[in-house]
C-alpha cells in the first residue's frame, strides 16, 4: 500500500514538474543534458514522495480504522443507552414558539 501511494504521488509530481520542465527548457537544444536533468528531478521527486508518504501512511490507516470502528459501533451504543433510559432528558422549553427564555427577576 505504501508503494502504491508513493508511486501515485511520484507520478503526479512528475507530471506537474514535467510540464514545468518542458516550458522552462523548450529552447534548450542539448538532449543529453535534458535527460540527465530529468533523471535527477525524478530521483528528487521520488525522495520527496517517500518522505511524505512514509510517516503519514500509519496515521492515515489508524484514522481510517477508528473511523470505521466508531461508525460500526457508535450508533448501537446510543440506541442501547436510550433503551436503558440513561440519556439525559432535554431541558424544558418555553410554551411560546420562538420566544427567548425570560431572565430571572431581580429582588430589590
Amino acid at each position: 500500500m505504501r508503494d502504491a501511494l508513493q508511486w501515485i504521488l511520484t507520478a503526479s509530481l512528475m507530471f506537474v514538474v514535467g510540464i514545468l520542465f518542458k516550458v522552462a527548457f523548450r529552447n534548450y537544444a542539448d538532449e543529453a543534458a535534458q535527460i540527465s536533468i530529468r533523471w535527477n528531478i525524478f530521483v528528487v521527486m521520488n525522495r520527496v514522495s517517500s518522505v511524505l508518504v512514509a510517516p503519514l501512511l500509519p496515521i492515515a490507516v489508524t484514522l481510517f480504522y477508528y473511523d470505521q470502528r466508531i461508525r460500526l459501533e457508535g450508533y448501537d451504543i446510543e440506541r442501547m443507552m436510550t433503551a436503558a433510559g440513561l440519556n439525559p432528558t432535554a431541558p424544558p422549553t418555553s410554551d411560546i414558539p420562538g420566544a427567548a427564555p425570560s431572565a430571572p427577576e431581580a429582588q430589590p
